[in-house]
This record gives structure tokens, sequence and C-alpha cells, in this order.
């Protein structure tokens, strides 16, 4: 799309383009301040009443507040150019993490979609208004680390606005669309969201877009119809809890999905604490996510220690005494019966032991108990054994390496101070050897010396090499500051993103002095200024 030229804004860059509008990073001179303008595609202009549901979506998005949302600042109309403007957030989305990395490890999936449903619950609960078009592109990460929601422009207000929207148009991404919005249904509700959440949380769980070899109308009719793969098959080092968890939300029948979005954060709480979702699980085929065999099989004997060769043989199995899975019918229709899983097998749920039958948990329960017998047996024995023996030959040593210095004055390490002939103090005196401070080559090896003694944090050494490579980019960044010259933001970017991998790598053990979080928003903050910096330049 061409740059919009719109009165009172400088139009910096170009943040990102989709079907209905296109986001534009921009300066607004009144206030002296960075924000985002989206802009309307004028090749969907084709009637006032387009021009008006735009403005009407600008307006419903106006009015909420909630920190975890995008604030919109106003929304206007300019030489046929219709937009609205928003909160800049100065972080990266998602989509672009996932573009970056392929996929995302389950414990940050798992937070950002705790994130994502936090908001989207306080803004239905309270002005009863959906999203319709959750992907990763609309998932923002702050600066400070914190989940924000951007692009209310497709949302609906339920209620009176609703019967004003055309039912004709579907709004949303088609790949992370819910099979009702594919239908074209203009009574939509949260379980919209919750269903965008589930295709947004198997994308980054696996590296892979639902049906990302469709687009379009295609992908909206597999949406109905069609099936992706169990998310485990692609990523094997996924829990099982996560697994159900992305099945239960796309479950292609809304009426069959959560009731609420505290369901939605229970069920996420409870895979991040490594359990299953709670409730009923749904029957194979009834989502959008195909279960493998596999699967089904471990949650079997994970949950209920036993491996039925059908999940209806072990609803129907009288003889087993282990916690059982329940089908459960509603009326005559089979398709949505639904698996029960009891709060005992829950618990079971970390006991990833070989599957078997009753009698064989048995066995092992008892073989279980005799060896502890036996072990208790043994070491009440040797206890008793070892008060009768000697013990001088044994703890001599010990007590004699506590308490022969004691009485020694000579290497207290405050007495060499007090003035004394040198004849009366003992030859070697090993005290200030220890004193001596270890030495620290790692620090100190850089050609260029630290300016604020900041990597002396930490010796770790992708750490100082990191901070080496940050350094350099700030004063790269200075020197154009000074020097206007361009070329020297070339080189920025790529130190600081070398910086953040290398940042990234050491977080886990990294002690709290080191600040990496601080140090990655650095690099991040240097990359936006450099950026900036080139746009206005060019």
């Amino acid at each position: 799309m061409q740059e919009p030229t719109i009165a009172g804004y400088e139009i910096l860059a170009k943040i990102a383009e989709g079907g209905m509008a296109s986001v534009w990073k921009a300066r607004q001179a009144s206030l002296d301040r960075i924000v985002a303008l989206k802009v309307l595609n004028k090749g969907l202009i084709k009637s006032e009443a387009d021009v008006e549901r735009f403005r009407r979506e600008a307006r419903s998005a106006a009015h909420l507040r909630h920190p975890g949302l995008c604030q919109i600042y106003d929304a206007g109309e300019a030489d046929g150019t219709v937009y609205y403007v928003m909160e800049y957030v100065a972080g990266f989305s998602v989509g672009e993490l996932l573009t970056r990395k392929g996929d995302l490890a389950e414990k940050q999936a798992l937070m950002i979609a705790y994130g994502v449903a936090t908001v989207l619950g306080a803004i239905w609960e309270k002005n009863k208004v959906i999203h319709c078009d959750i992907k990763p592109d609309n998932i923002l990460i702050d600066q400070d680390g914190s989940i924000r929601i951007t692009d209310l422009g497709v949302a609906r207000i339920i209620g009176s606005m609703a019967q004003n929207l055309d039912s004709e148009y579907i709004v949303g991404t088609p790949n992370y669309a819910s099979p009702e919005q594919a239908r074209g249904l203009d009574d939509l509700d949260c379980r919209t969201d919750m269903y965008g959440l589930g295709a947004t949380l198997y994308h980054m769980l696996t590296g892979l877009m639902p049906f990302a070899d469709s687009e379009g109308e295609k992908a909206m009719d597999r949406q109905v119809s069609d099936y992706v793969a169990d998310p485990q098959k692609i990523n094997p080092s996924l829990s099982i809890g996560a697994a159900w968890l992305v099945e239960k939300l796309m479950i292609k029948d809304r009426n069959a999905r959560h009731d609420d979005w505290q369901q939605v954060i229970r069920d996420i709480e409870e895979v991040r604490a490594g359990r299953v979702p709670r409730g009923e699980l749904p029957p194979s085929g009834q989502s959008t996510v195909s279960r493998s065999e596999e699967r089904e099989a471990e949650t079997v004997r994970v949950v209920q220690g036993m491996k039925p060769k059908t999940l209806a043989k072990a609803a129907g199995s009288a003889s087993s005494t282990a916690p059982r899975l329940k089908i459960k019918k509603k009326g005559s229709d089979t398709a949505a019966a639904k698996l029960r899983l009891k709060k005992p097998a829950l618990a079971a749920y970390t006991a990833r032991r070989p599957a078997g039958k009753s009698e064989w948990v048995e066995t092992a329960q008892k073989t279980f108990y005799l060896v502890l017998l036996v072990g208790v047996a043994y070491g009440v024995t040797f206890f008793l054994m070892g008060r009768d023996t000697p013990r001088p030959e044994v703890r001599s040593p010990a007590v004699a390496e506590v308490r022969e210095p004691a009485p020694a004055p000579a290497p207290s390490p405050v007495r060499p101070a007090t003035p004394r002939p040198a004849e009366t103090v003992p030859a070697p005196t090993p005290a200030p050897a220890p004193r001596a401070p270890a030495p620290r080559p790692r620090v100190e090896e850089p050609a260029e010396p630290a300016a604020s003694g900041e990597e002396e944090a930490w010796d770790h050494p992708e750490y100082v090499q990191a901070m080496r490579l940050l350094r350099r980019a700030d004063a790269a960044f200075q020197e154009f500051l000074e020097t206007r010259d361009q070329s020297l933001l070339a080189p920025i970017e790529p130190d600081c993103r070398r910086a953040i991998e290398l940042f990234e790598s050491v977080r886990g053990e990294a002690p709290s002095r080191a600040r990496i979080g601080e140090r990655i928003r650095q690099s991040y903050q240097l990359i936006h200024n450099s950026r900036q910096s080139r746009v206005i330049g060019s």
C-alpha cells in the first residue's frame, strides 16, 4: 500500500499490512509522540457502510480500558483515507518471535496464552467485547515483558451493536478463524476468541500455522471440515496436558468448548503445573486438532495406570480397580460423548509407569512394600551395629582437624597487626595467601576497557561477550548522534541481536546483579533507535 498522507502525522515506517488495513509507525506532531496509524485499504471502501463500520470499530475500541490492550487515541478521515490512531508498543509481536525462533518453549507459550486469556476474559466480562482476530501478529510483547493485545479493528460489540453488522462479512484471519466465523455466523461470542487462542497456541508450540498450505476461503473451509496433526507428533517434547489444552480450545462445535474465560485460565494453570486440563476431555474427532493413538494410549497409562485396547473398553471394564475413564453421552448424540477423568486419576498424572493390568499393579505395590520393609530392617541393623563399634578410630581425625588450630594464635588474621620481633613469628605464614583476591582474567581480557565496570558484575564468558557487543553498539550510536554518519548504524542491529542471543542463553543461570532483562531491553531499544534513525535519515 502507498504511504498515506495525513495532516498532523509524520509517517516513519510501515509496521504491518493485512487484508483490511495497514499499520504505520508515525509521529503525532501536536503531542510529539510516537503512535501507530491504522489505515483502511482504499480498495475495500466500496460504500459509506464500510466507512461507517470502520468508524464504529474505532469508537468501540476507544472506550475500552485495560493495561493489556493497546489504547485507541483518535479516528478520522482525510482526503479519502480512513484511519485511526493507536498506542505504539515499542516491543515485538509473537509473530516476529516465531519468525525468528520457529517455535517457542512450552513454558513461554503457556505464559503468553495465559496473558492473552486474562485480557480477553476481562474485556468480555466487563464490556462483552470480542476480538475476532486473535493471532500471533496481534499479540505484542512490550519491552518490560508484558503481554499486549492490539488490532481491535475487527472486534464486535455484543448486543444492540451486533444487529447492525453485516452477517455476510467474515472477519478474522482464515488460518486462525473459528468454524463459526468461517460459516459467516453473526451471533459470535467469547468462544470464538478461545478457538483463535487455541490456533495461536498450536502455532507457538509446533512452529506451524494451522492449515499453512491453504489460504483464504480454502483455509476457512478446512476449519469447518478438516483437521491438523497432533501437536505431540510435530513436537514430541510437549506434555500431554499441553496437547489436550490445544485440542479443547479448538473444538469445532463452540457449544462443546469452555463456557467462559475463567475455565480457560484454570486449564492453562493446570497445564503449567504439569497436569492435564480439568473436567471433560473431548472424544476423538470433535476438535480440529487430531489425536494420535500414541497420545491416547499414553493418556490412559498416565491417568489410569492401565492400557486397554480402546477407550470404550477402558470405560466399560468392570474388573479394573484403578480409576476408570467414563464415556458420557447426552441423549442419542454419540458425537457429543466426552471423556471424563476423575480427580483421583489426575493426581497420578506425573506417575509415568509402564502399562499393565490391575493385578500387575497390585503385585508391584506388594513388591515395593516388601523391599521397603527389608530396607528398614537393614537400616536398623546397621544403626545398632554402629553403636557397638569402637569409634575413636573413625572420629579422631575429624576431631583433631577441628580442635588443633584453636590454641595456636599465630594464624589469626588479626594478630599479625601487633608489632612483634621477627624471631617470634613462625617461619611459614599461610594466612596472607588465602586473603589475596582471586584473579579475574576473563573480565580483564577485552582489548577495550569497560566504560563503567558493568561487565565485572559476572565473569561468565557469554555474558562478557554480550556486554562487549552491547557497549560497542551503544558507542556506535552515540558517535552517530554526534556525526550523523549513517554508515555507523549498519553494525548496530547485528551486534545487538547477537548480544540478545548470548544474554538469553545465560538467563537461567545469571545472578540478579547481571541484570539480564535490562540488558536485553537496552539491546532492543538500540535496534529500535538505529532503525528509526535510518528511516529519518533516508
